[in-house]
């Protein structure tokens, strides 16, 4: 995505978790469904304007079905889904930026606010 323009926060190096004595270092989590875009090409047509979205290093991103995302400033969990035939046009204000909770990764649990889910 940051080949494409998009804005997308590297992990700091000071930043990171660590379990049994490794240290991992969390980027964003971003997943385009195949429905939403396969190829790298194809990120044009879900960012039109990549200068205009930016993703933080804490945020998780989900895009699924037809999904165009002219601006966003993404602090959070989003997850943006297009019923199939249809297309979903999001432009966020920049001012405002999305922010929440999100995502909380914790050793080997996942915790999505109000919701507990283990990877095991």
């Amino acid at each position: 995505m940051r080949l494409a323009g998009v804005t997308v926060e590297t992990p700091q190096p000071d930043a990171g978790i660590t379990a049994l004595g490794l240290t991992a270092h969390l980027s964003p989590r971003i997943v385009l469904s195949p429905s939403c875009c396969v190829f790298p090409s194809e990120l044009r047509t879900v960012f039109p304007d990549p200068a205009q979205v930016c993703i933080s290093q804490a945020s998780s991103l989900v895009l699924q079905g037809q999904v165009v995302v002219g601006s966003m400033m993404l602090d959070g969990a989003l997850r943006l889904t297009a019923n199939e035939g249809n297309t979903l046009m999001c432009v966020f204000h920049l001012s405002d930026p999305i922010m929440n909770f999100g995502m909380l990764v914790y050793l080997h649990c996942m915790w999505v606010v109000g919701e507990l889910k283990s990877f095991f």
